[in-house]
């Protein structure tokens, strides 16, 4: 049954592509053109760092990537907010765009960005709270890894484990009190704990789509390592981009 879940969510997207493409084809041009403005920004501040000839310029570039970071973080909270809720809106409502556009009036995407911050913090604590817990299981001693000539790929393999397991945890509880973001999109009001109350008759398939999403959910990523020794980070995220956005 989780499979399904998985399999049906990913179906619609891919079905409904052009509805995806509506929705989403402002934004992902936004961040493709901040990616690129972001390798040149990062660029500039890692000259002004390394050439003593452009020492004077540092407080200047450190303003600069600190105004970049934060205008990326916001560009990243109302991308996803945007295209997020447009997508329940058009799944549990039908509400079918006609045309190419950004957003609508009636969207709350303020209240969807701060109920999303909320399920990231509490993601971040879970998380944060399963790594030291692996951490002290898995490396009591600290200074086995202090040198890396002594490691082999074994060594690698229970923290790969630990960490995917962490993942999977860390979606499973989202799964649980992530209801509350279509019931937001859809002008709906429900709190975390009925979120849990209601996925709670759905654990199991919950635990087999959260296995899903991670081991999906990392092909991003292993496109950007694969990637990144060839060609810089501003074109490996014209492919590592509308790849997250079909394994979101």
């Amino acid at each position: 049954m989780g499979y399904r879940i998985f399999i049906l969510c990913l179906r619609q997207v891919l079905v409904n592509w052009t509805t995806a493409l509506r929705l989403s084809w402002f934004w992902l041009l936004l961040l493709l053109l901040y990616f690129v403005a972001a390798s040149v920004v990062g660029g500039i501040f890692f000259v002004s760092v390394t050439d003593t000839a452009f020492s004077t310029t540092v407080p200047e570039s450190v303003l600069l990537l600190f105004v970049t970071t934060v205008a990326g973080i916001v560009i990243a909270l109302v991308c996803g907010a945007a295209v997020a809720i447009g997508w329940h809106r058009y799944v549990l409502r039908e509400e079918i765009p006609d045309r190419f556009y950004v957003l609508r009036r009636e969207w709350p995407v303020m209240k969807y960005i701060w109920r999303g911050v909320m399920i990231g913090c509490l993601s971040a604590i879970i998380a944060w709270s399963l790594i030291l817990l692996a951490l002290s299981l898995l490396s009591p001693d600290f200074t086995e890894l202090a040198d890396p000539s002594t490691l082999q790929l074994g060594d690698f393999a229970p923290s790969l484990i630990a960490m995917l397991a962490i993942g999977i945890l860390m979606t499973w509880a989202v799964l649980h009190i992530g209801l509350i973001l279509p019931a937001t999109a859809v002008g709906q009001s429900m709190s975390m704990a009925e979120s849990f109350r209601l996925a709670r008759a759905f654990s199991g398939q919950l635990l087999i789509t959260a296995i899903l999403l991670v081991l999906f959910g990392s092909i991003p990523s292993v496109i950007d390592q694969l990637l990144i020794d060839e060609t810089s980070s501003s074109y490996t995220a014209f492919i590592t981009i509308p790849v997250s956005l079909v394994f979101s």
